[in-house]
């Protein structure tokens, strides 16, 4: 496996489960690719992805008190390539890091012992949705070398006390609110921006939606595949035995069992 990035909390034992929930579409769009999808950031449905807490903007003026008086001693401002405006030393901060959302690309799991009704709602669906199953270590061994992986973060981004480091652009996404802890993420994260000349053309916008990423062999990244219902097992398995994986890895979902009176 692969030395994780230092960001990274990796889980105490890489054989904890982990889940991706999915539609059947998906799915049959993984097994023909090979690839698993990163969308961007600013594209996953919390607005306060990749930000940082209130507390943080209250430190910056203490952190980078030396630039902030150098710029302004000096009349000084930051100009980006496709910004038209000039911008003080905090603001261009700031405008950079929002900015990096939109080319930082995530890729999310659900880590579990047992399979979740809430994410089976939220992500698959309860009529022909996909749960595949498998464990932190196989998703290292297969994601490309300079790929991290590991647990999210929760925290209170209001409280006084919160503050996210800032020394890497990876910081903040590794983070989230803790409204959603529910989804005891694990994600990978990748971070592909746009070069002019040699250098990063900070602002130009992203037509894209997201990346498919080559994993080193789906037979080692899928351990089981969970389906909606049973009545649904039939079909995936034939789609499976199609693209030569082993059927006998797909089981009905454990939240489609008949209730006994």
């Amino acid at each position: 496996m692969a030395q994780n990035h230092p960001v990274f909390r990796e889980p105490a034992d890489p054989n904890v489960k982990i889940w991706r929930y999915m539609d059947f579409w998906k799915f049959v769009s993984l097994l023909e690719e090979g690839k698993l999808y990163f969308s961007r950031a600013d594209r996953l449905g919390d607005p306060l992805e990749g930000s940082f807490p209130q507390q943080n903007l209250q430190e910056r003026p203490h952190w980078y008190g030396e630039l902030v008086k150098k710029y302004e001693d000096n009349g000084l401002s930051v100009r980006f390539p496709h910004v038209q405006a000039p911008l003080p030393f905090l603001d261009a901060l700031s405008f950079l890091r929002r900015w990096f959302c939109q080319w930082t690309y995530v890729n999310c799991w659900h880590a579990s012992e047992d399979e979740s009704a809430a994410m089976w709602q939220l992500y698959a669906g309860r009529d022909h949705g996909i749960a595949i199953q498998s464990t932190y270590g196989r998703l290292r061994a297969c994601l490309p070398q300079d790929v991290p992986a590991g647990h999210v973060q929760y925290v209170d981004y209001l409280s006084a006390t919160t503050t996210i480091p800032e020394g890497n652009l990876l910081w903040p996404f590794v983070h989230k609110r803790k409204s959603f802890s529910h989804e005891q993420e694990i994600r990978a994260v990748i971070q592909s921006y746009p070069l002019e000349n040699g250098s990063i053309a900070v602002g130009k916008c992203n037509s894209g939606e997201g990346v498919r990423v080559p994993v080193n062999g789906l037979d080692a990244l899928i351990e089981k595949i969970y389906v909606a219902h049973a009545s649904f097992a039939d079909v995936v398995k034939g789609v499976v035995d199609r693209y030569g994986l082993d059927r006998g890895r797909v089981e009905p979902s454990g939240l489609d069992a008949r209730p006994l009176y």
